[in-house]
């Protein structure tokens, strides 16, 4: 799951990088298309939504196993940017993802979201970032919980507050 935060970064540094998508009501995208959005630099906010298939592998250490994830994702980003500042916020969607336990052959149901923001103002170089993810994956034997609350502050290019919260675990399901 670690591992997913590091993707979500590279995420938002590639969007900033590259060409985004709009999602407006005249233009939403279908069957996975999206619309270029020209108007990068005036500061109106630009919106991506956009799902793609998705795999990762996770490890199980009650059984001990490892669990191959499968599915979809659904990748929402709102990013604003000017001479001046880049904001942006996304989210991953994981309700999609299901999981195969590679010795049991248990199936993990369930999922969860990933959220970050990160905000950029240029003129002062400070930044702020905050990324928060709570994702649970159930099976009839396991559930496995994965979260993080982390927060950072850039200002003039040093580190002056930062923490990372995360946990991953296993714990037995409730039988009913």
């Amino acid at each position: 799951m670690k591992h997913l935060l590091t993707a979500a970064i590279l995420l938002a540094f590639s969007y900033q990088q590259n060409t985004l998508f709009a999602q407006t009501d005249k233009n939403k995208p279908k069957n996975n298309k999206s619309v270029e959005n020209n108007a990068q630099n005036d500061n109106k906010p630009s919106r991506t939504v956009t799902t793609m298939d998705y795999e990762s592998r996770v490890f199980n250490e009650c059984v001990p196993e490892f669990v191959n994830l499968k599915g979809t994702v659904t990748y929402s980003v709102k990013e604003v940017r000017n001479d001046k500042r880049y904001f942006i916020i996304y989210k991953i969607d994981l309700k999609k993802v299901t999981g195969v336990g590679e010795k049991t052959g248990q199936i993990y149901k369930g999922g969860g979201v990933i959220m970050n923001k990160v905000n950029a103002n240029f003129e002062a170089q400070h930044t702020v970032g905050n990324d928060h993810y709570h994702v649970k994956y159930r099976s009839p034997g396991y559930n496995l919980i994965y979260t993080q609350k982390a927060h950072f502050v850039l200002a003039n290019g040093e580190e002056k507050v930062s923490f990372n919260d995360a946990s991953d675990k296993c714990v037995p399901a409730k039988k009913s």
